[in-house]
């Protein structure tokens, strides 16, 4: 699509007078792989604390504690980046639980553009990141959308499409405006 195709497309999902959204996700293979490795770690740690596999007394509570760790990040990275935009504002979720990251509302963004970045160079890798002045939300890629606040913070969100993402972003945005 063309960036005058999005920005029509945009214009008019946002336009409607009923309630719209409009989401992306990323959740790339390898945090698949990684729920999955952490999910077999903690069934063989569940069964030394079962009694299953003998241990020495002293490493049932460690391993408690690590299954528990272990429970948070895969119930935080399964199903990787949400991102969804409405009516009222723009939020950045994560995971199943979809814990929020970062929630702005159309009146105090200032400015949206797609950039492009080195996931290793301007941010040491992907996930949760901060770097160039800013907090970054990635799982790949690398393109996404900076999101300005007045405040003068700063964000920027990895974006399979970010060029639709950032068509419905200006579209909201103007519209709340």
């Amino acid at each position: 699509m063309s960036a005058d195709d999005l920005q029509a497309w945009a214009r008019k999902l946002v336009a409607s007078d009923s309630e719209w959204s409009y989401s992306q996700t990323q959740n790339p293979a390898y945090v698949k792989w990684a729920v999955a490795v952490v999910t077999v770690a903690l069934l063989v740690c569940l069964g030394i604390v079962l009694g299953f596999v003998p241990q020495p007394a002293t490493l049932r509570w460690p391993l408690v504690v690590l299954m528990g760790l272990g429970v948070l990040f895969s119930g935080a990275c399964y199903g990787g980046l949400h991102v969804a935009a409405d009516r009222r504002q723009l939020r950045a979720r994560l995971g199943v639980w979809r814990i929020p990251l970062l929630r702005v509302r159309w009146d105090d963004l200032a400015e949206a553009t797609v950039e492009e970045f080195s996931p290793l160079r301007d941010f040491g890798g992907y996930g949760i990141r901060y770097g160039k002045r800013m907090w970054a939300f990635f799982f790949r890629g690398g393109r996404g959308v900076v999101l300005s606040k007045k405040s003068g913070k700063r964000y920027l969100i990895g974006s399979d499409d970010p060029d639709a993402l950032l068509a419905v972003i200006r579209a909201a945005a103007a519209l709340a405006a």
